[in-house]
């Protein structure tokens, strides 16, 4: 790429980065501690230096339900889903849906309960909202219930859940 496009990518980049995030009320904040670096991807990591990081993760949480509901991504069972999942919460930390819906997904669905494990646990450690972690800590119970075959503790949690409204 040079010339021209190069140019326009540039002036659109810059363009991009004085529009207004879609989350005003979301403060910036580093991704978590560890390997959360490290997971983003180029367009990701621009995005940072941009500010536009809360947009980018609004966008891969449309990306993950995307995903999900494409139903030939089912042929290697969704192996794409936790990276996903990874990525847009270390560009939008906060975002409790990505965590629940991918853990959800991951543990129910695909029956990758370890991966599901991790994703809750990266939430717990990361969301703010205290209604919403002890919902991801809700999830986590559940699933611990149900990996030692106790279903009838499992569904209690997650009956609590829907009791609440989730």
């Amino acid at each position: 790429m040079s010339g021209p496009p190069r140019i326009a990518l540039a002036a659109g980049l810059l363009t991009g980065a004085s529009g207004i995030s879609l989350r005003l009320e979301m403060p910036s904040q580093a991704p978590p501690p560890g390997s959360a670096w490290r997971e983003l991807s180029p367009p990701s990591v621009a995005a940072l230096f941009l500010g536009q990081r809360a947009l980018l993760g609004d966008l891969f949480w449309v990306k993950i339900l995307q995903y999900c509901g494409d139903s030939e991504n089912a042929a290697d069972r969704y192996v794409r889903l936790l990276p996903l999942c990874l990525e847009a919460t270390a560009l939008a930390p906060d975002n409790a849906q990505v965590y629940k819906y991918g853990s959800a997904f991951l543990a129910w669905y695909v029956r990758r309960p370890q991966e599901a494990r991790r994703l809750l646990e990266r939430g717990i450690a990361c969301v703010r909202e205290k209604r919403e972690k002890e919902k991801l800590q809700l999830y986590l119970a559940a699933m611990t219930f149900e990996s030692q075959g106790r279903d009838q503790e499992a569904i209690r949690f997650l009956a609590g859940l829907f009791m609440d409204g989730e």
